[in-house]
C-alpha cells in the first residue's frame, strides 16, 4: 500500500505500463489488448482526482479504510456476542475470505446462497460452528438491506424535493421571458455544429464507403444518428462529388434519418473552408467527422465536449482518426485564409497545424475503424462486436455476451426494437417462473433451463439498441423493470415450487425476503436514473443509453 500510495502521489503510471508489459506476452496479448483502454482511463481518473483535488482523494482513501475497518468490527462484535471465541485478527481474516466469497458469488444473482454457504464454511475453518456463521451472513445481510432501505426513502425525498425546486422554477416569470427570448430565431445560435464529410462512389466498383453497412446501418448513418444524441446543435452532411440527393435518398429509404441533418454540395461556390467559416460565425465549435469511419460512441462524446484553446486531432500513431473540433476563433480565423478545394481531413490538419494550433490526442486504434474498400468491413464488423461489451461486465456477463452477442446480430436483421426483444426476454422469465413453481423434478429443471436462457437474452435488448442505435429513455426504463421482474418471477417460482414439494412454509419466508431485497433494489436504481420524460432536456444520458 506504501509502493501504491508513492506511485499516485507522483504521478507514476504504474498500471498501464505493467499491462503493456504482459500484452507483449504472447499468452495474454489479446486479453490485454482488449483491456488496455479501460486501465488507461482509469488510472488516468484516479491520477486526475489527486492532482485536482489531493485532500478530498486521501479523505476519500481514508474512508475507504475506514469502512474495511469497521466491516472487521463488525465481525468481531457479531461473534462475540454469540460467544464464540475469536481475535481481531481471526477476525480479519474470517473479512479477507468473505471479500473472496463476494467475487465467486458474482456469478449469481444477489450472491444469494453463496455468501451464507461460504460464511459457514469460513467460520468452520477457525473452529466456529456453522450455524454461528450463517447468524453472521444473515445479520450482515439484514445490514445491507436496511441501509439500502434508508437509501430508497432519501432518494424518494431528494427526488421529491428536486421536482418541486423544478415545478417552482419553472413558474418564475423571468425563467419564462428568458426562454420565449431564447425561443427567436434571429437569436438563436448554434453552440456546437458537427460537418460530416461523406465520400464519393469509386466508378470503378460503384463501392461507397460511407453507404457501406456496419450491424445493418450505413455508415454515415451511424455517424448521424449518435451525434444527433449529443449536445451538437447543427449536423451537416458535406459532398463534393454531386452526390448529395443521392446519399440523402439512400439514407432516408432506412426511415432512420432525422429531418434535422443538412446536407450541403461543395464546389466551386463553396469549398469546405468556406463552409467552416460559415458555421463558424455562429457556433461555438465546429467539429469535423469523416463519413469513412465507424467510430466507438464514447470517442464522439468525448470530441464533441471538447472545450479546449486550440484544435483538436484525435490520432493513432500519428494516423488521424477521423476526428476534428475546430473552436470558433480557429474556424473564423485560420480558414478565412486557407483555402481547402478538396474535403480531406488530412487538409484541415495540415492547415490548423501550419499555424501550431493542434492538439494532437492519442487514441487506441480499437476505437475506430476506417472502411476505404470492401475488404474493411469485416474487421469493422468486429470491432463493433467487443464495443457491446461494457467495462461494468463482471465474468458471469461477459460470459453470456459469447452468446448473445451472435443471436442480437441474427436479431437485428429483423424488424424488431429493442423494446420488442426485451419483452421477449420478460416472457422468458415469466415462462421459467410458471416452471418453478410446479414443483417436481423435470418441470425444475425446466424452469432452471428457462431461466439461464432468460439470464443470457437478457443482454439482446440492449445489445440491439447499440446496434441499431435505438437507445431510448422508455426502453432503458422498461429494461430495468424487466430485469427485476426476472428475480420476482425466478424468486417466487422457486419458494412456491419448494413448498408445494416439500409441505415446509419456510420456503414461502425466504421467497418473500428475497423478493422484498428485488424491490428494494430496483426503487434504489430507478431513482437515481434520470426521470423517464425530462422536462428540460430532449437529449439521452450516455449512462442511460448504456443498456445491459
Amino acid at each position: 500500500m506504501a509502493f501504491v500510495g508513492i506511485a499516485i502521489g507522483r504521478g507514476w503510471r504504474f498500471a498501464s505500463k505493467t499491462a503493456r508489459a504482459l500484452g507483449r506476452l504472447p499468452r495474454f496479448q489479446s486479453w490485454i489488448s482488449s483491456k488496455q483502454s479501460v486501465i488507461d482511463s482509469a488510472e488516468e481518473c484516479l491520477l486526475t482526482f489527486h492532482r485536482e483535488a489531493p485532500r478530498a482523494f486521501w479523505a476519500s482513501l481514508a474512508l475507504n479504510f475506514a469502512v474495511h475497518a469497521l466491516a472487521l468490527l463488525e465481525v468481531y462484535i457479531v461473534l462475540k456476542f454469540m460467544g464464540a471465541r475469536v481475535t481481531l485478527i481471526a477476525a480479519l481474516a474470517l473479512e479477507g475470505l468473505t471479500k473472496l466469497i463476494n467475487l465467486a458469488g458474482s456469478l449469481n444473482p444477489g450472491n444469494v446462497g453463496t455468501y451464507e454457504g461460504g460464511n459457514m464454511l469460513i467460520t468452520k475453518l477457525f473452529g466456529i460452528t456453522a450455524s454461528s456463521g450463517l447468524t453472521l451472513a444473515l445479520c450482515r445481510r439484514a445490514r445491507a438491506i436496511f441501509w439500502a432501505a434508508i437509501g430508497a426513502v432519501c432518494l424518494m425525498l431528494m427526488r421529491r424535493a428536486s421536482q418541486q425546486n423544478q415545478t417552482d422554477l419553472e413558474s418564475n416569470p423571468n425563467v419564462q421571458e428568458s426562454r420565449e427570448e431564447a425561443m427567436n430565431p434571429e437569436q438563436q445560435k448554434h453552440s456546437q455544429t458537427v460537418i460530416i464529410l461523406a465520400t464519393c462512389e469509386q466508378n470503378a466498383t460503384g463501392f461507397s464507403s460511407s453507404l457501406a453497412r456496419v450491424g445493418t446501418l450505413p455508415i454515415l448513418l451511424r455517424a448521424i444518428l449518435t451525434i444527433h444524441g449529443t449536445e451538437a446543435d447543427r449536423i451537416i452532411v458535406a459532398t463534393g462529388c454531386g452526390q448529395a440527393k443521392l446519399i440523402r435518398s439512400a439514407l432516408r429509404q432506412t426511415g432512420r434519418l432525422p429531418d434535422s441533418i443538412k446536407f450541403r454540395e461543395l464546389g466551386q461556390e463553396m469549398d469546405l473552408s468556406s463552409l467552416i467559416r460559415h458555421e463558424g460565425v455562429t457556433s461555438e465549435s465546429v467539429t469535423i467527422i469523416s463519413g469513412d469511419t465507424i467510430f466507438k460512441p464514447q470517442l464522439l462524446h468525448s470530441a464533441i465536449e471538447w472545450d479546449g484553446t486550440g484544435a483538436l486531432a484525435l490520432a493513432t500513431d500519428r494516423e488521424l482518426a477521423g476526428i476534428y473540433v475546430l473552436p470558433q476563433l480557429l474556424a473564423l480565423d485560420v480558414f478565412g485564409k486557407c483555402k481547402l478545394p478538396h474535403q480531406v481531413l488530412a487538409n484541415v490538419h495540415s492547415c490548423v497545424q501550419s499555424r501550431g494550433f493542434a492538439v494532437i490526442k492519442g487514441v487506441p486504434a480499437d476505437m475506430w475503424h476506417k472502411v476505404a474498400v470492401p475488404e474493411d468491413l469485416p474487421e469493422a464488423e468486429r470491432k463493433l462486436d467487443t464495443w457491446l461489451l461494457k467495462p461494468t461486465d463482471g465474468l458471469f456477463a461477459r460470459n453470456n455476451r459469447r452468446v448473445s452477442i451472435p443471436i442480437s446480430r441474427q436479431l437485428i436483421k429483423l424488424p424488431l426494437t429493442p423494446n420488442m426483444v426485451t419483452m421477449l426476454v420478460l416472457g422468458v422469465s415469466f415462462t421459467s417462473g410458471v416452471f418453478f413453481a410446479r414443483g417436481g423434478y423435470w418441470s425444475t429443471l425446466l424452469g432452471a433451463f428457462l431461466s439461464v436462457a432468460a439470464s443470457v437474452l437478457d443482454g439482446c435488448d440492449g445489445e440491439v439498441a447499440r446496434l441499431k442505435l435505438q437507445s431510448t429513455r422508455l426502453g432503458c426504463w422498461l429494461e430495468t423493470v424487466c430485469d427485476y421482474l426476472y428475480y420476482l418471477f425466478v424468486f417466487g417460482g422457486l419458494a412456491l415450487g419448494l413448498t408445494r414439494s416439500s409441505g415446509s412454509k419456510t420456503y414461502l419466508a425466504w421467497g418473500a425476503l428475497l423478493c422484498f431485497g428485488a424491490v428494494m433494489s430496483f426503487l434504489v436504481v430507478s431513482f437515481t436514473r434520470a426521470p423517464l420524460f425530462p422536462r428540460t432536456s430532449r437529449k439521452i444520458p450516455r449512462g442511460m443509453a448504456e443498456e445491459s
